[in-house]
């Protein structure tokens, strides 16, 4: 489902994202991803979603290998990932539906398709009630369940989220985290990164760990 095999990733400016990273998680796995700020984790998590690819060695998700991605393959393979931010970022302009509507929208969807699964993805994470409302005009906790919406829209295989608690209370971090294990149950491949040690103990989960661009599995 994810693979790495002896994957690096080098910058423009000669600083090694990544070294030598190789590590697997298998079809419906749920996995922590954990290490300091600047270890690495973001890069990792670029990759995985084709946002950027290794400058040696292999990445492989859902069968494809991100290196051999054209670019006019890239967009199709990412509408089979699904990606979470600690920062939400939705369209401050856009309503809840507009915003989890988008990528069926840019995809071309029809409006009675994109209106249904909208809906249907809404229920999912209890928020159909807030569907014509802007996000400046809900919780923090509301809208990262609104880019956990948008990040489900397209039934994606494999859904990685980077921090997707940070920015909230532990109440409300833990509601994130029972979708994310919803989710999971569902049969998504989840791959979590997360600061939160604590959280880490309690739960019964596979850790990643990478420290200075160095992955222990």
């Amino acid at each position: 489902m994810i693979s790495f095999s002896h994957a690096y990733k080098v910058f423009p400016n000669g600083y090694q994202g990544l070294r030598n990273v190789s590590f697997e998680i298998e079809k419906g796995e749920f996995v922590f991803l954990s290490g300091p700020s600047g270890a690495g984790k973001t890069t990792l998590f670029r990759l995985i979603s084709g946002f950027d690819r290794p400058s040696s060695g292999e990445v492989n998700v859902l069968g494809t290998d991100v290196s051999s991605l054209t670019s006019s393959a890239i967009p199709y393979f990412r509408r089979r990932i699904g990606v979470i931010y600690q920062d939400f970022r939705l369209l401050r302009d856009r309503t809840v539906f507009e915003n989890v509507a988008m990528p069926l929208m840019v995809r071309g969807d029809r409006h009675l398709a994109i209106e249904r699964r909208v809906r249907e993805v809404l229920e999912q994470v209890g928020l159909s009630f807030r569907l014509s409302n802007f996000p400046d005009e809900i919780s923090g906790g509301e809208q990262q369940r609104v880019a956990i919406a948008r990040a489900l829209i397209h039934h994606p295989g494999v859904l990685v989220a980077d921090e997707p608690t940070g920015n909230l209370d532990q109440d409300m971090s833990n509601e994130i985290f029972k979708l994310l294990e919803m989710v999971n149950a569902q049969g998504t491949t989840v791959f979590v990164a997360t600061h939160d040690a604590d959280l880490i103990r309690r739960k019964p989960y596979r850790v990643v760990r990478i420290h200075e661009g160095e992955v222990s599995a």
